[in-house]
């Protein structure tokens, strides 16, 4: 799975140095971002925090939060949201691609097999 290289690159800066929070609102999300963000070495330092399951108020007021699109919406104008730094897009243009013409591929495939 390709990702944005400068969005990893960011994250894996802030980890290094310390603290840094990531804002979801699947709980499946957690699981998924430690799997990608772990094996930089500094998964210690990664706090995910998921919109209505977890406490948004213990995050550390001069840690850098990105926060996702959903998550975002859902927590609207609120300080927090203000704050965070939105991520728009996760996947490069090439991995993009790749599960859009996997997914229109599989697609036709099943729309052929009901013919």
């Amino acid at each position: 799975m390709a990702l944005r290289q400068e969005l990893m690159n960011d994250m894996t800066r802030h980890l290094a140095v310390g603290p840094m929070y990531l804002i979801g609102s699947d709980p499946r999300f957690r699981e998924a971002v430690h799997a990608v963000l772990d094996p930089t070495g500094h998964g210690a330092n990664l706090h995910v925090r998921i919109v209505g399951v977890d406490d948004l108020t213990d995050i550390v007021a001069d840690a850098p939060v990105y926060i996702m699109g959903r998550a975002h919406r859902l927590l609207g104008e609120s300080g927090l949201a203000t704050r965070a730094t939105p991520v728009r897009r996760v996947f490069s243009r090439e991995m993009a691609r790749e599960l859009l013409t996997f997914i229109v591929r599989a697609n036709i495939a099943a729309m052929s097999a009901r013919a």
